[in-house]
């Protein structure tokens, strides 16, 4: 006897010779399995669901055997994962452990990037960046910002130096003179290398220069060499890619920058071989490269957190998450949908969505925002693989199943670090990206006083000291990040040496200046002395 639905009743046994007469009772026992079968699904778990209720057992256990530490572990452990920051920073220890003023900017810079707020240190760090009693300063500790600049602020010097920038005077003048023109094939020669200098090249090249990198690099790739992508097709893209960046008004985030980054990840890429030890796809290549040179496509000059606070188009847009990044890649796309620059045209429908996945993942990888999580992405597998100076790295790479996702975490990692790059970089080109970057930062900081907004850290020229801002940056954000890099691809060793040189250029500035200062109050307290031991003789004259 075949009964509709009775492969839904695994649990009914039926007697010899019992025969199930009624539909109806089929019918409720058939929709109680479905119900049953419905509440299954609904106790599937997501992962930390699953981690909390294992760590739970294991505090039962810890419990049992009278272990109060085991416990209280597990109970912090447990509160981490339910606040939902697991990349915020912890600053519990912060207050006592961070002595050296110098860094607390960095620690500050990356605080405003998380949901963590710390009065303390905030305050402590805008002490440690003042230059002098300039009266009070506001900052914001939400996240990201942008807006075009005020016309008015002029754009003077031959590297785009704003007039106010008053700080620049505590770096030293660099004399980058034109170089003779047959010596340009010999700067071209260095674009795999750490030691590509991007200013000297526009010496010679003028206006050229940022397409000249750009398409030296993207046209060697196995995808253009193929025939894949047309050459004036690939050049009209480069060229409008190019045109979107605001050079003029935007002083650190436009062109230069873009192919200065893209050079940057393509000197990783090609130094650490690691087309080849990641399983690297020409595709992958392409698409990396892309998403760098695109990375700050159409950069407005002030940061998300600017942006979320004077509630601008593109916070609104974007729903104050990763704004500009967001911006940038949508902005990149556009260009893509249009067929004269349309360099994907020829792709096949899987390696596009291949393409898009890659730009979209690095571009939003830039958002300091994602700083730690990052970071933390790439040190996990370090831990679960034992990496150490390159050992053991191609093994991250083994798994098929997921070898997209575990490169995509590599490539994150290099092109953020291609994008924080400027203090890994020789003194003569390190200098030149610090001194763009704050003329940036302080335009925006002008930009805040006069709209009434709190004021970003490291955004106000009149208290803003360059050189201990620069000591906390790479101390908290650029050293740790190449650090990992290193580890890694030992390949890049180069870079953080540069960094280490710089590290020491910006100490000995600041042990220069407090040296000086620490003269002119002797110097004060002594005329004072004598002003008091002279008063007095004139007195006894008397």
């Amino acid at each position: 006897m075949n009964i509709v639905g009775l492969d839904l009743l695994p649990n009914i046994k039926l007697k010899k010779n019992q025969v199930i007469e009624s539909d109806l009772f089929i019918k409720d026992i058939v929709l109680q399995k479905k119900k049953e079968k419905t509440q299954e699904l609904q106790k599937v778990l997501t992962k930390s669901e699953n981690i909390i209720s294992k760590l739970r057992k294991l505090k039962e256990k810890a419990v049992a055997a009278n272990d109060t530490i085991s416990s209280q572990d597990i109970d912090w452990i447990i509160s981490k994962i339910n606040d939902q920051n697991l990349y915020d920073i912890d600053t519990n220890d912060f207050n006592t452990t961070i002595r050296n003023d110098n860094n607390t900017s960095g620690l500050a810079y990356l605080m405003q990037y998380s949901h963590v707020e710390n009065n303390n240190i905030v305050q402590k760090a805008f002490q440690a960046t003042r230059k002098g009693n300039a009266g009070t300063v506001k900052m914001t500790m939400q996240r990201k910002s942008t807006l075009m600049a005020p016309s008015s602020l002029k754009v003077l010097g031959k590297y785009g130096m704003n007039k106010k920038l008053d700080a620049i005077s505590e770096f030293p003048t660099l004399n980058l003179s034109s170089v003779p023109n047959n010596l340009i094939q010999n700067q071209m020669a260095l674009i795999d290398s750490s030691e590509f200098d991007i200013f000297s090249l526009n010496d010679m090249e003028k206006d050229k220069t940022t397409f000249l990198v750009a398409n030296e690099i993207i046209s060697n790739t196995d995808v253009v060499k193929d025939g894949i992508v047309p050459n004036d097709i690939l050049e009209k893209f480069i060229q409008t890619v190019i045109s979107g960046y605001d050079r003029v008004n935007v002083l650190y985030h436009n062109d230069f920058h873009a192919v200065d980054v893209m050079q940057t990840l393509f000197t990783i890429l090609t130094v650490g071989r690691l087309p080849e030890k990641m399983k690297l796809s020409p595709i992958d290549v392409f698409a990396m490269l892309i998403g760098a040179v695109c990375h700050d496509l159409h950069h407005t000059g002030q940061n998300n957190t600017y942006h979320i606070n004077a509630r601008t188009k593109y916070a609104i847009r974007y729903n104050d998450i990763s704004v500009l990044e967001n911006f940038h890649i949508a902005s990149s796309f556009k260009i893509l949908s249009k067929d004269e620059t349309n360099i994907l045209k020829n792709f096949k429908e899987e390696e596009y969505k291949i393409i898009r996945k890659r730009i979209i993942e690095g571009i939003l990888s830039t958002d300091m925002a994602n700083h730690q999580k990052v970071l933390a992405n790439v040190k996990a597998k370090i831990g679960e693989f034992q990496i150490d100076k390159g050992v053991n790295f191609n093994k991250i790479f083994k798994d098929e199943t997921k070898l997209f996702d575990n490169q995509q975490i590599m490539l994150d990692m290099f092109l953020h670090c291609s994008d924080i790059s400027n203090p890994a970089k020789p003194q003569r080109i390190s200098t030149i990206w610090t001194q763009r970057v704050y003329a940036e930062f302080f335009k925006q900081g002008d930009l805040e006083k006069e709209k009434g907004l709190p004021v970003s850290l490291l955004c106000d020229r009149d208290t803003t000291d360059i050189n201990k801002a620069m000591i906390g940056f790479i101390n908290f954000v650029t050293k740790p990040s190449f650090e990992i890099l290193v580890n890694i691809v030992p390949e890049c060793n180069a870079y953080l040496s540069n960094m280490k040189q710089n590290l020491i250029f910006y100490e000995n500035a600041v042990n220069k200046k407090e040296e000086k200062n620490n003269d002119d109050e002797d110097d004060d307290s002594s005329q004072s002395s004598a002003s008091i031991e002279s008063k007095g003789e004139n007195e006894d004259d008397e």
